[in-house]
């Protein structure tokens, strides 16, 4: 397989690894959003 035609899976796999990483070193709060916010009416 030459390198153009393996790039396009490589590149998947190296965005999927940079995603992960990045997931790693986020705050993600997905409880009690709702009762947080002020109503708006």
């Amino acid at each position: 397989m030459d390198f153009l035609t393996a790039f396009p899976y490589w590149a998947i796999l190296v965005i999927m690894i940079v995603n992960a990483i990045a997931v790693q070193f986020m705050k993600i709060d997905v409880q009690d959003d709702e009762k947080e916010k002020e109503p708006t009416k």
